[in-house]
C-alpha cells in the first residue's frame, strides 16, 4: 500500500502499518479460500488472526501475464504436465528435508488441482466411452 512503501522497522508508525497489513492479509486469505473451486490455496503458512479489523480496499485489476504467454500455457495439456512438475518438485522437496505440515498441505492441494485438471481433459475428449478397444489377441506393445 502507497502509505507504508517508506515505513521500515524503526519508523514510528511501523506497529500501526504491520497491524494494518497483517489484517488486510488475513482478510484476503480468507477470502481467496472462500472463493477457490478446492477451498484451499497454496500457502504454506496461514496468517495469524488479527486483533484488529480494517477494510479492504478498492482492488486494483490489471493483467501480469501477457496474451502470448496464457495462450501458451493455458492449453490443458500443458497445464496438467506444469502442475505435474511442480508436485514432483514439491515432493522431491519433502523427501529430502524435514519439513512442515503446511509443505505438506500444498502438496495435496496441488494433487487435488492435478487430479481435477486431468478428470476435466479427460472429459472434454469423450471419457470411458472414448477410450480405443484393442482388438482381441492383440498386444500393442509387441509391434
Amino acid at each position: 500500500m502507497p502509505q507504508y512503501q517508506k515505513v521500515g522497522k524503526k519508523h514510528s508508525g511501523f506497529k500501526l502499518a504491520k497491524e494494518h497489513l497483517d489484517a488486510l492479509e488475513f482478510q484476503v486469505h480468507e477470502k481467496a479460500i472462500a472463493a477457490s473451486r478446492f477451498r484451499a490455496i497454496l500457502n504454506e503458512k496461514d496468517p495469524p488472526k488479527p486483533k484488529k479489523e480494517f477494510s479492504l480496499p478498492v482492488p486494483v485489476r490489471g493483467k501480469i501475464v501477457s496474451d502470448k504467454v496464457r495462450e501458451l500455457r493455458g492449453h490443458a495439456d500443458t497445464r496438467t504436465a506444469r502442475r505435474a512438475q511442480v508436485m514432483a518438485r514439491l515432493s522431491q522437496t519433502i523427501a529430502e528435508r524435514e519439513v512442515k505440515v503446511g509443505l505438506r498441505r500444498t502438496l495435496v492441494t496441488q494433487a487435488e488441482r492435478l487430479k481435477w485438471l486431468a478428470n476435466k481433459r479427460f472429459k472434454e475428449m469423450g471419457g470411458a466411452n472414448a477410450v480405443e478397444i484393442s482388438p482381441e489377441g492383440k498386444d500393442e506393445d509387441a509391434d
